[in-house]
């Protein structure tokens, strides 16, 4: 009987075991699950969270990328050219302006960032606002105000540079021109009275040298004395002239003209003095009428003076020769005169086309100045792009007619 009553115990502590085990496991159950359930409340809170975030990321990206869209449609419509440069001083994005800069340069960006006034602009390596700078583009001389920006990271190290450039040609030479214009109102006042002060002498002059010479037939040595004071007072009548056509305003009576006809007008012209320098006159037109609107007596009168220089310049001996060519490029019409002379000095090439400067014994400077005159008139231009001890080279560029681009 004690043994059975022990075996009752046994198993009702063994009952007793699993009841408490069991409340545990359950309590542990319990716990688990709250555990579990926070742990889903709190990942669907950060997953909301995070959808939201992603949400607003998802905005300010949509936000960044129409603000790029703004600012890169902005840097297109910019007419300035504008570089974004790396480290290393290469090119990394330029804007359409920068692009068609780019093109016109033999060589491109890298050959533009190379010139001399650029790359010390660059080398400053500190922000550089509306500098003044040329550049020869087409043996054109172009202006531009140069601004540079250097661009730094966070650890305040330059990443790369801003480079804007301003064309600012038109402007620059509008002011030269106006100061040109103003220049020569003051002269032409001038000359004006000089003129009329020396032209009525002159004019005696001559006609009693003239007189003098018919009366002095039988003595032709001091005829010919006579003669050479009629030819002088001739002469200084012409410079006086030449004077007072240089101070008028120019009003060319422009027409569409074939300049390939006019410029074999002009050397016909000129003809007689080549013979007499020994100098060949050399006519290279184009095949195809190059046609521009000009006054007909300025043009040839441009190319006269041109080609005078030109065989002034050359070595009065067999081999001389003097070049004239016409061509077409898009809507402009090119006149180029070159000659085998010694050429113009690097030091003298920006004084060529200001009044009263020659390098001509007996010059008086006024034919270059008086062809650049004409070809602003006509809105043209004119420059010198020879080599020194190689020959003078001017080129004339003129705006074709209307409808008669290549």
């Amino acid at each position: 009987m004690p043994k059975k009553t022990s075996d009752i115990r046994t198993v009702e502590d063994a009952r007793l075991s699993i009841e408490r085990a069991f409340l545990v496991f359950q309590e542990q159950s319990e716990a688990l699950e709250q555990v579990h359930e926070d742990l889903r409340n709190e990942l669907h809170e950060v997953q909301t969270d995070l959808a939201a975030k992603n949400e607003e990321l998802a905005l300010r990206i949509a936000e960044i990328e129409a603000i790029r869209e703004r600012l890169s449609g902005i840097l297109e419509s910019i007419g300035d050219a504008v570089f974004l440069l790396g480290t290393d001083g290469s090119l990394s994005a330029a804007n359409a302006a920068a692009e068609s800069l780019e093109k016109s340069i033999p060589g491109g960006a890298d050959s533009l960032l190379r010139t001399s006034s650029l790359s010390a602009l660059l080398r400053k390596g500190k922000s550089v606002r509306d500098e003044l700078i040329d550049l020869n583009i087409d043996n054109e001389k172009l202006y531009y105000l140069a601004s540079a920006v250097p661009m730094s990271g966070a650890a305040d190290q330059t990443h790369c540079q801003v480079l804007c450039l301003k064309d600012i040609t038109v402007q620059r030479k509008l002011q030269e021109r106006l100061a040109r214009e103003d220049r020569m109102a003051a002269l032409g006042h001038v000359a004006a009275s000089v003129a009329h002060e020396i032209r009525n002498p002159l004019g005696a002059l001559e006609g009693f040298a003239a007189l003098l010479g018919r009366d002095l037939r039988e003595e032709p040595q001091k005829k010919r004395l006579a003669d050479k004071i009629v030819q002088a007072s001739r002469q200084l009548n012409a410079v006086v002239g030449n004077l007072l056509s240089y101070t008028r305003e120019m009003k060319p009576s422009a027409s569409p003209q074939n300049l390939n006809s006019l410029i074999l007008e002009a050397l016909e012209f000129m003809q007689p003095l080549a013979d007499d320098r020994q100098v060949e006159l050399r006519a290279q037109v184009s095949k195809r009428p190059v046609i521009a609107s000009v006054d007909p007596v300025q043009f040839k009168q441009v190319i006269g003076n041109l080609v005078s220089n030109a065989l002034d310049a050359c070595p009065r001996r067999a081999g001389g020769f003097v070049t004239v060519c016409s061509s077409s490029s898009g809507k402009m019409a090119l006149v180029e005169v070159s000659d085998n002379g010694p050429g113009i000095p690097a030091s003298k090439k920006k004084q060529i086309f200001e009044p009263f400067f020659t390098m001509k014994d007996g010059g008086i400077g006024l034919g270059l100045s008086l062809c650049q005159r004409i070809a602003e008139s006509h809105d043209g231009t004119i420059h010198e792009c020879g080599e020194e001890g190689k020959g003078a080279h001017f080129v004339l560029k003129l705006k074709k007619a209307e409808g008669k681009d290549d």
